[in-house]
């Protein structure tokens, strides 16, 4: 009854390092967390990313931050040397940033009770998220679960 998408992501997460599953269990990190970092290049450099994030309390957007940072840096798998920092600036979204945006999509959705939509400009950096409703009902319960009080 998953989807595609989340059963890829949590595949993708079972493959992080042992040191990196271990905080995840321990609560040290989030699953957001775990998935931000698999975008990040495996090994040492991985782990020691995800120590950094739980020990600083970093968000799961600053932990995203710091892996863009990491497959820049020369050497690591897929680092951008090649193309020029406008043609990279101005690249699609890649696969696993969508990925993390649909699963989001799934978790509001799931809390809101409600489909939701979620899109971004080519740099991810803003967006827009969008709340479907049905009914008026529907629509009074969302505002009750912001916390806004109907006029």
């Amino acid at each position: 009854g998953l989807e595609r998408s989340t059963v890829a992501n949590n595949l993708r997460v079972l493959d992080l390092e042992p040191p990196i599953l271990e905080l995840l269990e321990s609560n040290a990190i989030s699953g957001g967390h775990a998935r931000a970092l698999t975008g990040a290049p495996a090994g040492a450099g991985r782990i020691e990313l995800a120590r950094r994030c739980a020990s600083a309390g970093w968000s799961v957007r600053t932990l995203e931050e710091h892996v863009r940072h990491a497959q820049r840096a020369p050497g690591a798998p897929g680092s951008p040397g090649a193309g020029s920092p406008s043609a990279r600036k101005r690249a699609a979204p890649d696969e696993s940033a969508m990925a993390n945006i649909r699963s989001l999509e799934r978790d509001i959705a799931e809390a809101l009770g409600t489909k939701v939509r979620i899109t971004t400009d080519r740099t991810g950096k803003k967006g827009r998220v969008m709340i479907d409703f049905y009914d008026l009902d529907q629509f009074d319960g969302l505002l009750q679960k912001f916390g806004v009080a109907p006029s």
